[in-house]
């Protein structure tokens, strides 16, 4: 079974603040509490299409990250300001030819140092650079895992979390320390 994953981040954010913004968003979801200055929710929308849900970016008043994963198809993240659109990535994994690598990146909006002073990144531009450009097959499949750890969120706010799946697994979903927003 491929992984399906979609998640919002909020950076510094509250629990509190992760429900406030799925329900101003007139959504139910999922909420997990903060880990590594990060609080990961799960509005309803989030249904592992590649767009953004622009009635949470409306409401979004922090610094906002949207991860997509569908393992088989391709690697997505945005980041907001309030609800401005600052960062914007997506490698399609369906248009990936090891000969030409870089063909399979589709969108490729950021500015590298407002990136880093954004998200107070603990890695240089560069560094954050190098990382959305892998150069071989293996930082290709890697891709995904290693743009979130340049942001410190870890795997278990990101890996295998989508509205989906918590519905589904509602048991798994609590033991992984999410509460349902209705």
């Amino acid at each position: 079974m491929s992984e399906f994953s979609e998640s919002y981040h909020l950076k510094n954010g509250s629990l509190q603040d992760a429900i406030d913004l799925i329900k101003k968003s007139s959504q139910s979801g999922y909420a997990k509490k903060p880990c590594k200055d990060w609080v990961t929710l799960v509005p309803e929308s989030a249904i592992c299409g590649f767009n953004c849900d622009k009635k949470l970016v409306k409401n979004n008043t922090g610094i906002l990250v949207q991860y997509i994963y569908p393992e088989d198809h391709g690697f997505c993240f945005r980041v907001f300001n309030r609800n401005r659109l600052v960062a914007e990535y997506f490698y399609d994994f369906n248009d990936f030819d090891e000969s030409n690598i870089g063909a399979a990146l589709v969108t490729n909006r950021l500015n590298g140092k407002e990136l880093v002073e954004l998200l107070n990144l603990k890695v240089s531009e560069f560094e954050l650079v190098r990382t959305l450009r892998p150069t071989n097959f293996s930082e290709v499949m890697d891709l995904h895992d290693n743009f979130m750890k340049l942001l410190q969120i870890p795997p278990e706010a990101y890996t295998w979390v989508s509205h989906r799946y918590c519905k589904l697994d509602k048991e798994q979903c609590v033991k992984s320390e999410f509460i349902a927003v209705t």
